[in-house]
Protein backbone atom coordinates (compact mmCIF):
# COMPACT_ATOMS: atom_id res chain seq x y z
CA UNK A 1 0.00 0.00 0.00
CA UNK A 2 1.53 3.63 -1.05
CA UNK A 3 1.36 6.29 1.37
CA UNK A 4 -1.08 9.35 -0.44
CA UNK A 5 0.89 12.53 0.26
CA UNK A 6 -0.11 16.44 -0.35
CA UNK A 7 1.51 18.45 -3.14
CA UNK A 8 1.85 21.75 -2.66
CA UNK A 9 2.37 24.47 -5.23
CA UNK A 10 3.74 28.27 -4.31
CA UNK A 11 4.02 31.33 -6.58
CA UNK A 12 6.70 33.64 -6.50
CA UNK A 13 6.54 36.28 -3.23
CA UNK A 14 5.03 39.41 -4.75
CA UNK A 15 6.35 41.21 -1.57
CA UNK A 16 3.30 42.10 -0.54
CA UNK A 17 2.13 44.03 2.96
CA UNK A 18 -0.11 40.19 3.67
CA UNK A 19 2.19 37.83 2.39
CA UNK A 20 3.69 37.07 5.53
CA UNK A 21 0.22 36.25 7.16
CA UNK A 22 -0.21 34.54 4.00
CA UNK A 23 2.85 32.35 4.48
CA UNK A 24 2.60 31.51 7.79
CA UNK A 25 -0.90 29.59 7.14
CA UNK A 26 0.38 28.53 3.90
CA UNK A 27 2.88 26.45 5.77
CA UNK A 28 0.00 25.24 8.52
CA UNK A 29 -1.58 24.03 5.50
CA UNK A 30 1.34 22.26 4.03
CA UNK A 31 2.15 20.69 7.53
CA UNK A 32 -1.35 19.32 8.61
CA UNK A 33 -2.29 17.96 4.34
CA UNK A 34 1.14 16.84 3.86
CA UNK A 35 -0.40 13.17 4.32
CA UNK A 36 -3.34 13.64 2.83
CA UNK A 37 -4.45 12.57 -1.04
CA UNK A 38 -4.65 16.55 -1.86
CA UNK A 39 -3.24 19.38 -4.05
CA UNK A 40 -2.85 22.58 -2.54
CA UNK A 41 -2.31 26.44 -4.57
CA UNK A 42 -0.93 29.19 -2.81
CA UNK A 43 -2.18 31.85 -5.22
CA UNK A 44 -4.04 30.05 -8.04
CA UNK A 45 -5.14 31.99 -10.70
CA UNK A 46 -8.32 31.24 -12.92
CA UNK A 47 -10.88 33.05 -14.94
CA UNK A 48 -14.43 33.24 -14.35
CA UNK A 49 -16.67 35.00 -17.10
CA UNK A 50 -14.77 38.20 -17.31
CA UNK A 51 -12.96 38.27 -14.36
CA UNK A 52 -10.32 37.09 -12.70
CA UNK A 53 -9.93 35.73 -9.34
CA UNK A 54 -6.81 34.23 -7.31
CA UNK A 55 -7.55 32.45 -3.94
CA UNK A 56 -5.03 32.73 -1.59
CA UNK A 57 -5.07 29.59 -0.70
CA UNK A 58 -7.07 26.87 -3.06
CA UNK A 59 -6.77 22.77 -1.57
CA UNK A 60 -8.20 20.14 -3.44
CA UNK A 61 -8.30 17.23 -0.60
CA UNK A 62 -9.74 13.68 -1.52
CA UNK A 63 -12.01 13.63 1.56
CA UNK A 64 -12.90 17.20 1.62
CA UNK A 65 -13.03 18.12 -1.30
CA UNK A 66 -12.67 22.05 -2.65
CA UNK A 67 -11.31 24.41 -0.25
CA UNK A 68 -10.68 27.96 -0.27
CA UNK A 69 -8.96 30.08 2.21
CA UNK A 70 -9.01 33.86 2.35
CA UNK A 71 -6.23 35.20 4.28
CA UNK A 72 -6.11 38.59 6.03
CA UNK A 73 -2.80 39.30 7.73
CA UNK A 74 -4.33 42.16 10.17
CA UNK A 75 -4.43 42.74 13.88
CA UNK A 76 -7.71 42.90 16.15
CA UNK A 77 -7.08 46.62 16.63
CA UNK A 78 -7.00 47.42 12.94
CA UNK A 79 -10.77 46.18 12.60
CA UNK A 80 -13.17 48.78 13.29
CA UNK A 81 -16.25 47.06 12.87
CA UNK A 82 -17.84 44.50 10.74
CA UNK A 83 -21.57 44.87 9.40
CA UNK A 84 -22.72 42.38 7.38
CA UNK A 85 -20.34 40.64 5.03
CA UNK A 86 -18.03 44.10 5.23
CA UNK A 87 -15.20 44.62 7.64
CA UNK A 88 -13.90 48.52 8.22
CA UNK A 89 -10.36 48.48 8.65
CA UNK A 90 -7.76 51.57 9.87
CA UNK A 91 -4.29 51.48 9.15
CA UNK A 92 -4.70 48.98 6.86
CA UNK A 93 -4.04 48.78 3.00
CA UNK A 94 -7.58 49.27 2.46
CA UNK A 95 -10.30 50.48 4.13
CA UNK A 96 -13.13 47.79 3.77
CA UNK A 97 -13.24 44.52 2.56
CA UNK A 98 -15.47 41.92 2.22
CA UNK A 99 -13.37 38.58 2.85
CA UNK A 100 -15.96 35.72 3.46
CA UNK A 101 -17.69 36.92 0.64
CA UNK A 102 -14.58 36.77 -1.58
CA UNK A 103 -13.90 33.26 -0.54
CA UNK A 104 -17.60 32.29 -1.44
CA UNK A 105 -17.55 34.02 -4.57
CA UNK A 106 -14.05 32.53 -5.84
CA UNK A 107 -15.26 28.59 -4.45
CA UNK A 108 -18.37 29.09 -6.53
CA UNK A 109 -16.55 30.36 -9.74
CA UNK A 110 -14.00 27.22 -9.26
CA UNK A 111 -17.87 24.49 -8.84
CA UNK A 112 -19.11 26.53 -11.73
CA UNK A 113 -16.10 25.14 -13.74
CA UNK A 114 -16.71 21.87 -12.09
CA UNK A 115 -20.18 21.88 -13.18
CA UNK A 116 -19.78 21.87 -17.04
CA UNK A 117 -18.29 18.00 -16.50
CA UNK A 118 -21.47 15.62 -15.79
CA UNK A 119 -19.19 13.51 -13.90
CA UNK A 120 -18.56 16.74 -11.09
CA UNK A 121 -21.63 18.44 -11.68
CA UNK A 122 -22.76 18.92 -7.94
CA UNK A 123 -20.98 16.18 -6.64
CA UNK A 124 -17.83 18.18 -5.18
CA UNK A 125 -17.93 18.88 -1.57
CA UNK A 126 -16.92 22.67 -0.74
CA UNK A 127 -15.95 24.91 2.20
CA UNK A 128 -15.02 28.27 2.57
CA UNK A 129 -13.30 30.10 5.01
CA UNK A 130 -11.10 33.27 6.65
CA UNK A 131 -7.86 32.90 8.25
CA UNK A 132 -6.69 35.56 10.86
CA UNK A 133 -3.15 34.71 11.53
CA UNK A 134 -2.12 37.98 13.34
CA UNK A 135 -5.86 37.23 15.85
CA UNK A 136 -6.73 34.70 18.70
CA UNK A 137 -10.11 33.59 19.30
CA UNK A 138 -10.60 35.31 22.66
CA UNK A 139 -9.39 38.60 20.62
CA UNK A 140 -12.10 38.01 18.33
CA UNK A 141 -14.46 37.34 21.26
CA UNK A 142 -13.26 40.43 23.62
CA UNK A 143 -14.58 42.57 20.20
CA UNK A 144 -17.96 40.58 20.13
CA UNK A 145 -17.20 39.64 16.85
CA UNK A 146 -18.20 35.90 17.30
CA UNK A 147 -21.78 37.52 18.24
CA UNK A 148 -22.40 38.60 14.71
CA UNK A 149 -24.86 36.43 12.85
CA UNK A 150 -23.24 37.36 10.18
CA UNK A 151 -19.96 35.60 11.63
CA UNK A 152 -18.17 33.32 8.97
CA UNK A 153 -16.02 30.41 9.52
CA UNK A 154 -12.89 31.62 10.65
CA UNK A 155 -9.07 30.14 11.24
CA UNK A 156 -7.22 31.92 14.32
CA UNK A 157 -3.75 32.01 15.17
CA UNK A 158 -3.79 29.27 17.41
CA UNK A 159 -6.12 27.06 14.92
CA UNK A 160 -3.02 26.41 12.71
CA UNK A 161 -2.04 24.17 14.76
CA UNK A 162 -4.89 21.88 14.56
CA UNK A 163 -5.98 22.64 10.95
CA UNK A 164 -7.55 19.51 9.76
CA UNK A 165 -9.89 19.07 12.59
CA UNK A 166 -10.53 22.69 12.55
CA UNK A 167 -11.66 22.86 8.87
CA UNK A 168 -13.27 19.72 9.38
CA UNK A 169 -16.06 21.54 11.48
CA UNK A 170 -16.75 24.28 9.25
CA UNK A 171 -19.97 23.78 7.31
CA UNK A 172 -19.94 22.25 3.82
CA UNK A 173 -21.16 25.64 1.15
CA UNK A 174 -21.70 22.56 -1.40
CA UNK A 175 -21.93 18.46 0.22
CA UNK A 176 -20.37 16.25 -2.31
CA UNK A 177 -19.13 12.76 -2.79
CA UNK A 178 -15.28 12.15 -1.75
CA UNK A 179 -12.89 12.78 -4.82
CA UNK A 180 -12.12 9.61 -6.75
CA UNK A 181 -9.94 8.87 -10.05
CA UNK A 182 -14.22 8.33 -11.26
CA UNK A 183 -13.92 12.32 -11.07
CA UNK A 184 -10.64 12.63 -12.48
CA UNK A 185 -8.51 12.91 -9.55
CA UNK A 186 -5.21 11.71 -9.31
CA UNK A 187 -3.34 11.29 -5.93
CA UNK A 188 -0.07 13.27 -6.41
CA UNK A 189 2.93 11.03 -7.18
CA UNK A 190 6.39 12.01 -6.12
Amino acid sequence: MTRERGRFIATEPLGTDGEAGEARVWEAVCRAFAARSCLGYWRYPFFSDTTRKEPDILIADRLFGLIIIEVKAITIDRILGISGHQWQFQNFYTTASHPYQQAENQLYALLRYCDVEPQLQRQVSARAMVALPAITRQQWQERQFDRLPSSPPILFAECLDNLVAEIDRFPLLQRGNPLTENFGFQAPSF
